[in-house]
């Protein structure tokens, strides 16, 4: 069968003959002419050894036109057809008048769907990544390496703090860029870039279980003091800092900033302690790192806070019934009496602007 053959014909007829359509018709178009027996057909049939008729036989219309789109081709459903074969017969069928119009196959291509834009460019359909291709021996390009390695940030696990809270809040902060190590471990300490402190409780009780861990105190002096690590202090991890702690008894603290840890004492007595709630800062002074983000409020819950012997170390103010220290900072070390991981969008600048912090 022809490629020809298969083609679809296009039609200049206005005949309106109704085309026999059935599927008896469909199944016996290609065993012999319609109109035509079997006996009739003579060695034209017998001849052929796919029993279709030959490819030079003329399909003609009963209502007139002549159609010479071959033996397999459609034939239009507006007209009736019969074929007169080329080759001699017993009894062949009677010619017809010549068509006033011509049945011919269409010669361009058929149209199966509608065009319509892609929804993203297609790539051929052998096209494969240039990495995915083989290249020659030395000619495969080299993975740039990077030139900067990740931070390390070390929070410190001592038994107190909100640890999870703090680490989601670092890693947020930090956006990939940072590797965030909870330990307790000395020689992660000193091995780390920056240092966070976090704390939950009573001054006296946070002290006591930092001491407990064998050479961690050892190792924040160290890489704090000695080594010029950045270092925050979160709530009473920034109290611990101070000379000593006022709460239930006299407790002494790490010493790095001279000060004490005092309760609360508002001059409001609707003022409530502890005091629990978001505050504005006042007057954000001193390095980028606190004057940075302004007199943004800030979620706290404490009843003790810490006050420097020196005014110039405190950072940042809020106000409870009275003002006390938010924020201190001297030299590499610096603490927050709020909680930054609780501060939603306010303290995680504030981590950011930690994270970024070139003391």
């Amino acid at each position: 069968m022809t490629s020809t053959s298969r083609r679809r014909a296009t039609c200049t007829s206005t005949s309106t003959t109704r085309w026999k359509t059935s599927a008896s018709c469909l199944a016996r178009r290609y065993a012999r002419p319609w109109g035509t027996s079997r006996e009739s057909a003579g060695s034209a049939w017998r001849s052929s050894p796919w029993t279709r008729p030959s490819p030079a036989a003329q399909w003609t219309c009963r209502t007139g036109p002549t159609w010479s789109g071959g033996p397999n081709s459609r034939r239009p459903r507006s007209a009736t057809w019969t074929q007169s074969s080329s080759r001699s017969s017993t009894t062949p069928s009677q010619p017809t008048p010549a068509p006033a119009s011509t049945w011919r196959p269409s010669t361009g291509p058929i149209r199966t769907t509608l065009r319509r834009a892609a929804s993203r460019p297609s790539v051929g359909p052998c096209a494969r990544r240039w990495r995915s291709i083989p290249g020659p021996a030395g000619k495969r390009p080299r993975p740039r390496a990077r030139s900067d390695r990740m931070s390390r940030l070390a929070l410190i696990d001592y038994g107190s703090g909100n640890l999870r809270s703090a680490e989601k809040a670092l890693v947020r902060a930090g956006g990939g860029a940072v590797s965030v190590q909870v330990t307790h471990a000395p020689e992660d300490v000193l091995a780390a870039d920056r240092i966070v402190l976090p704390g939950v409780g009573a001054f006296a009780a946070c002290m006591t279980a930092l001491d407990a861990r064998p050479g961690l105190r050892e190792a924040l002096e160290e890489a704090v003091k000695g080594r010029g690590r950045p270092f925050l202090g979160i709530c009473v991890g920034m109290q611990l800092m101070a000379s000593r702690g006022l709460e239930f008894g006299v407790t002494p603290g790490l010493d790095w900033i001279p000060g004490e840890v005092r309760r609360l004492s508002p001059a409001d007595p609707a003022a409530k302690v502890p005091h629990m709630g978001w505050n504005d800062l006042v007057d954000p002074r001193g390095p980028d790192l606190i004057a940075g983000i302004g007199a943004t409020p800030m979620y706290f819950t404490h009843s003790f806070a810490f006050w420097p012997e020196d005014p110039a170390h405190v950072a940042a103010q809020a106000d409870h019934g009275g003002h006390f220290p938010a924020a201190v900072v001297r030299d590499n070390m610096a603490g927050v009496q709020f909680h930054p991981e609780k501060s939603q969008s306010a303290g995680l600048a504030l981590l950011s602007r930690f994270l970024e912090w070139r003391p």
